[in-house]
This record gives structure tokens, C-alpha cells and sequence, in this order.
């Protein structure tokens, strides 16, 4: 099966990073809005998550929706290490990035894809905000560098939401790719494995 075979492999690699441990997940109930994140008992984005192209919306990719794995591991104290792998991709592995983040508020690199930095602030509980910061910016149709900014430009803003009985995890972003093209209220609903 495609999806046991790549798990196997994300969840070898969260391993070779040092990311897994043994991580107990227990369902909370999202908090009032602003409350503090130490109040937090645990971090519901652990786990290993596929995206229900059913419940999914995007207005990218012809409106086709890729299969995707994601794999969430511990990362330092209260952060993360996000692993996404296309499941549809033709390659042995699939398509795979990561980037490994603490809800800061500052930047972190992605790795595995296009230059771009992670930004994201934990508001409650079951709740983050996002940013994706693009480095490069391409020229259409042969996809050269048009431009590179170091500390890159806010390019898409987005949530992340895990629902209260930590089962759904939906993420809503807009924004711009590095092409320059534009995708809004994109929704991508996966589902706990």
C-alpha cells in the first residue's frame, strides 16, 4: 500500500532527525480565544495526518488536490517538525518537505522545496496563524529567478486549526506562489491516521 510504504519512510526520517519520541496525544478542547499557549497541556498537531480530498477546496492545480501525508513530530520544547510528502508523486519516495518551526513569531526555513520561511504563532490551544515568507520569485514561462529577497516577503497568511476532539486539522490559507499566480481560501481538511 503507497501510504503505509510513505509513512514508513516519513516516520524514519522524523527519526533520523532526532524529532520522534514517545509522544502521548490527548484530545483538548480548543481554549478562549488569546489564551496563553504555556496553558497548553500538549501540542494536537503531533501525529500523522491525510488530506480528505472530499472536504478540500483549492483554487490551484486546476482544482485538483494532490494526495498528501503529513507527519507532525516534536521539536524542541513546544515546537514542531512538519513533514509533507505528495503521495502521488512518481518518485520511490514522493515529493517531500519539511521544516522544523517554534510558534515564535519568527522565521524558519523550509527545506526539501522552493526557498520560502515558515512563520507561525500559536493563538490558542488548537489554533495557529501562518505565514509563508517567499524567497524567490520566478519568471514565467521558463521559471527563472526574477527576484530574491534574503529575509523574504509575507506571500500567503493563513490557520491552522485542530478540532477539538483532535481528529481534523484544517488548514485555510491565500496568497501568491512564487509564479506570481494567486490561490484564495484554499481549504485543506485531513483526517488523523
Amino acid at each position: 500500500m503507497q501510504s503505509g510504504r510513505i509513512v514508513k519512510v516519513a516516520a524514519a526520517f522524523c527519526l533520523s532527525i532526532g524529532a520522534l519520541g514517545v509522544v502521548s496525544f490527548v484530545p483538548q478542547a480548543a481554549e478562549a480565544q488569546g489564551a496563553a499557549p504555556a496553558a497548553c497541556p500538549n501540542n494536537p498537531l503531533i501525529g500523522t495526518w491525510k488530506l480528505d480530498p472530499m472536504k478540500s477546496h483549492v483554487t490551484r492545480w486546476g482544482g485538483k488536490i494532490p494526495d498528501r501525508i503529513v507527519i507532525i513530530a516534536p521539536y524542541g520544547k513546544e515546537g514542531i517538525t512538519r513533514v509533507l510528502i505528495d503521495e502521488g508523486d512518481p518518485r520511490l519516495s514522493g515529493r517531500e518537505e519539511h521544516y522544523s518551526l517554534n510558534f515564535d513569531g519568527k522565521a524558519y526555513p523550509t527545506k526539501g522545496g522552493d526557498p520560502r520561511l515558515m512563520r507561525w504563532t500559536r493563538v490558542d490551544c488548537n489554533t495557529y496563524k501562518t505565514n509563508t515568507l517567499r524567497q524567490l520569485i520566478f519568471n514565467l514561462p521558463d521559471g527563472t529567478v526574477k527576484k530574491y529577497i534574503p529575509d523574504g516577503e509575507i506571500q500567503s497568511q493563513g490557520e491552522v486549526k485542530v478540532s477539538a476532539d483532535g481528529k481534523t486539522l484544517t488548514d485555510t490559507h491565500s496568497g501568491t506562489l512564487g509564479d506570481q499566480s494567486s490561490y484564495q481560501d484554499e481549504v485543506l481538511v485531513y483526517d488523523r491516521l
